[in-house]
C-alpha cells in the first residue's frame, strides 16, 4: 500500500502528550523509526518543522511539568563568607 493512500485511511489528530496511547505511538515511532504502524497521522502546527520535533518539544514539556511543578521549588539561603569594608 502506498503512502497516499495510507493518509487517507489515517485520521488526523493532534498530539496529545497526556493521552497515553499518543506517547506509546510516539515510543513505536522512535524504537522503529517509522509512522507505518501508527493508525493516525498527528497534525502539525505551521510552526513546528516535523511531527518529531513537535512530539519531542510536546513530550519534553510534559515530563518537565510533571516532575517540577508539583514540588515547589528549594528555597536555598545564601550565606555571607566576607564583610566589606566601609572606607
Amino acid at each position: 500500500m502506498n503512502t497516499v493512500m495510507m493518509t487517507k485511511l489515517r485520521p488526523t489528530v493532534l498530539f496529545n502528550p497526556q493521552d497515553p496511547q499518543h506517547r506509546e505511538w510516539a515510543h513505536q515511532f522512535l524504537e522503529q523509526k517509522t509512522w507505518r504502524d501508527c493508525p493516525v497521522m498527528f497534525a502539525l502546527p505551521n510552526s513546528e518543522p516535523s511531527v518529531y520535533t513537535m512530539i519531542t518539544r510536546e513530550l519534553a514539556l510534559f515530563y518537565t511539568r510533571k516532575e517540577f511543578e508539583a514540588k515547589p521549588c528549594p528555597v536555598v539561603k545564601i550565606q555571607q563568607k566576607f564583610k566589606v569594608k566601609n572606607g
